[in-house]
């Protein structure tokens, strides 16, 4: 092979040994760590045959071209490749270079920019770039080929410059090839191409991996390398190892909006409620028992009501749900032969409903699916749960108001509307019991057309002006109408004697009504989960018993979907729980990580010194410690007179020596920032405290 396609044979980041042909030389090299540049290696591992001029010219070439080309920092696109044309040094020391930016040939093809804004790339502009003060090798080097394309790794590992640059690329080059998936040791990452790719899913390619992953020689190791980054093969593996080892195997899923999540932990769930099935068949087909049914139809509920359109995705998953799913793990447990757990059952578990959706969103954004599939249903089924909702639509109710696309992955509001009729009807709700849920959430639409004003005889305190839809509200709710209108006018004070009625003035009584709106909807939400957990629970007299593992014979693959980190030009007290819960997720990952490598190194013999401990980032400490944010939030709204700029004052006075808190004056006087591990966001705490 030529010397330039040397890179591409060294794997940088874990020990094995290459042997490689240069002329006449053999070279062999032994990677021993991951912090040394490729230069450096390559120096060092030909000290052996430094007589031999010819090796030393021919390394020397080899670091040369290498070192010519690097990532340089861009405001607009993060990072742009160029190549160094000149080195500027004091003394023997390089202390920077000149680089002139150099655009790929696919460049114009595969780039895309964000949210319909237009960057241009200027092609040989040169750029000064400081060298750091560990030198020039610790630049951001490329990972290109002879012809100079960039080199797209399928495992990330295995990238010979491995940086936050040369990671960025070759996920960037893998996306315009169409391999969405790119994996990393035992993490897969996934780049949404919003296009479908023919035959990337189906039976057929499910098959394929799970013969190679799981059933081949039922063999106890599963060795991915022998396959394409796929999200089946996380499944697979986590199918596998929980028979093989008999430890509860757990799956994360966790990205922006519209990265896909909710489309990923429906496949991944499929596959795992599948594979016995496809052991049965060997591929032919999917029938599927009656559990394994209800599990898969309870998606489609999920999504009616807990997913909704937004500026990123059709689809979204405005909550974050654990599913674990309950296997027969014993080992007699054979099909055709093989190795292939019996689905006993499931439970859901949710967290996180974005209940503030229901009353306000962003601009084109819609309220959840269900509001728009219920109002996009036949007339005479609408008239058969309420009588009002004869000839309504969107534009009848201001929760939902206008909508400019009642079509989510292709297919109506009233089509989704039937499978979610259908997923009712299997998981065994009754038509009563459907129609009980329905005028629910009839009522829920109904409370936000009711209109306040300000009293006839007291200007500081609220009344209902809106009357025919109050009478509405009270049928539909069945309360009194005296009754209903005292509560959304009103509060209850309790002291330690007495309690006692207090007027609500119009702001108060208008956020009484979208509060509760939001609290019904959570009940609703709520309501629907029990029925689905009710349906596909385990019955397996083992499940909450104190009988040892190996004994029961039960194994769990757990599956959580969370929301990836979220920030928009407005955000509120959802995104900050959203992306607290992040925060958390993100150091247990590091901390995890830490730890295995640890372990590793105690494997190997390795003894580790004066190792610091991984401590909590100060951002946690700032939202869940002593003193903290939720802490003085809870304060505030204890108080007698809570207000949001009080809240957002105190915490900027308690914690001004935070680094993670943004304390300088934003846009309005009840707006923060917070520093996240991801970006920073700026927060509105208008509404934290009806929240």
């Amino acid at each position: 092979r030529t010397v330039t396609e040397l890179p591409s044979l060294i794997p940088l980041c874990f020990p094995l040994m290459k042997v490689h042909a240069v002329g006449d030389i053999i070279i062999l090299f032994f990677i021993t760590a991951r912090k040394y540049s490729f230069s450096t290696w390559i120096t060092s591992f030909l000290k052996p045959v430094q007589q031999d001029k010819a090796t030393l010219v021919l390394a020397r070439r080899l670091c040369q071209k290498m070192s010519k080309y690097i990532y340089i920092r861009d405001t607009e696109y993060g990072f742009i490749p160029a190549e160094i044309i000149e080195k500027h040094s004091v003394g023997e020391k390089v202390t920077s270079v000149t680089a002139s930016t150099r655009a790929p040939k696919t460049w114009e093809e595969s780039t895309h920019c964000f949210e319909g804004t237009e960057y241009s790339f200027e092609d040989n502009s040169s750029v000064t770039v400081k060298v750091p003060k560990s030198g020039v090798d610790s630049l951001p080097f490329q990972n290109i080929s002879d012809s100079g394309d960039v080199i797209a790794e399928a495992d990330m590992a295995n990238l010979g410059y491995l940086h936050e640059a040369a990671v960025l690329f070759n996920l960037k080059e893998r996306h315009y090839k169409s391999l969405p998936y790119t994996r990393v040791n035992d993490i897969m990452v996934s780049s949404n191409p919003f296009f479908r790719i023919d035959n990337l899913y189906g039976i057929e390619n499910l098959t394929k991996y799970a013969n190679t992953l799981i059933w081949d020689g039922n063999n106890e190791t599963v060795d991915v390398m022998q396959v394409d980054p796929h999200l089946y093969e996380i499944s697979c593996g986590a199918y596998k190892e929980v028979v093989t080892t008999g430890l509860d195997q757990s799956i994360l899923v966790s990205g922006e909006s519209g990265s896909g999540k909710t489309y990923s932990a429906k496949i991944l769930m499929e596959n795992l409620a599948n594979f016995r099935d496809l052991a049965s068949s060997q591929g032919s087909s999917l029938s599927g028992s009656e559990i394994t049914s209800k599990i898969l139809q309870s998606s489609t509920i999920l999504e009616a009501f807990g997913n909704a359109q937004t500026l990123r995705n059709e689809n979204s998953s405005r909550f974050s749900k654990f599913v674990q799913l309950e296997f027969n793990i014993r080992k007699d447990n054979f099909v055709n032969g093989i190795i292939s757990p019996e689905l006993l059952g499931a439970s859901t578990t949710v967290y996180v409903l974005e209940k503030s959706r229901v009353t306000q969103r962003n601009k084109d954004e819609r309220n959840y699916h269900i509001f728009h599939q219920l109002l996009a249903a036949e007339n005479d089924f609408k008239v058969s749960q309420w009588n009002h909702l004869k000839d309504t639509d969107l534009t009848s109710f201001k929760y939902c108001g206008k909508c400019k696309k009642p079509v989510v992955n292709e297919k109506p509001d009233s089509e989704h509307f039937k499978d979610t009729l259908e997923s009712l009807s299997t998981l065994g709700l009754s038509d009563e019991e459907q129609k009980t849920l329905f005028r629910a959430v009839c009522a829920i639409l109904q409370l936000g057309n009711i209109i306040f004003g300000e009293d006839s005889g007291n200007s500081d305190q609220a009344a209902v002006t809106s009357q025919e839809e109050l009478i509405k509200l009270s049928e539909i709710a069945g309360i009194s109408l005296e009754e209903i209108n005292e509560a959304l006018t009103s509060k209850t004070v309790t002291t330690r004697n007495e309690s006692f009625k207090v007027p609500l003035k119009l702001n108060q009584a208008e956020a009484n009504r979208d509060t509760l709106a939001q609290d019904l909807f959570s009940n609703v939400f709520n309501y629907m989960v029990d029925n689905i957990n009710n349906s596909t629970e385990s019955k397996s007299e083992t499940k909450n018993s104190d009988m040892p593992r190996e004994e029961s014979g039960i194994g769990h693959v757990n599956l959580l979907d969370i929301y990836g980190f979220e920030s928009y030009k407005e955000n509120g007290f959802d995104q900050l729980c959203i992306n607290y819960a992040n925060e958390k997720i993100q150091f247990k990952y590091v901390l995890d990580n830490f730890e295995a490598i640890l372990k590793d190194y105690a494997t190997e013999g390795i003894v580790l010194q004066n190792l610091p401990e991984v401590e909590e980032p100060e951002v946690l400490r700032f939202i869940e410690g002593k003193g903290g944010l939720i802490t003085l939030l809870g304060d505030q709204c204890i108080s007698r007179t809570p207000s949001a700029r009080a809240f957002v004052q105190m915490m900027k006075k308690t914690h001004k020596a935070a680094e993670c808190l943004v304390a300088k004056k934003i846009d309005y006087p009840d707006q923060f920032g917070i520093v996240h591990f991801a970006d920073t966001c700026n927060y509105r705490a208008a509404h934290f405290i009806t929240m």
